[in-house]
């Protein structure tokens, strides 16, 4: 059961609405050359992308990180630290 929400989830946040897709296109218009920084947000090769995490939480399908998610957050912070600084300037600096 839980199988066949999990695939209507993915279908809503993925297909219908594109929150997914059309935050990728934004940050590879603003980061055009940084697709290292974009694959590091979306990548899924080593578990779960940092916006799959960050989905998971804000929508209420865990109520704590499990300690691999959370080392793997932890491992990540700098990066993630590094994308949202620059995206900001960046985007300062475009309007």
């Amino acid at each position: 059961m839980e199988d066949k929400i999990q695939a209507i989830r993915e279908a809503y946040f993925d297909c219908v609405v594109g929150l997914k897709s059309t935050m990728k296109n934004h940050l590879s218009n603003i980061f055009s050359d940084k697709q290292e920084w974009i694959d590091l947000l979306f990548d899924t090769k080593n578990g779960k992308s940092l916006y799959n995490l960050r989905s998971e939480i804000a929508h209420g399908r865990v109520n704590s990180l499990s300690l691999e998610e959370s080392k793997m957050i932890q491992k990540k912070l700098w990066d993630v630290q590094k994308i949202a600084f620059n995206y900001i300037v960046t985007v300062l600096k475009q309007t």
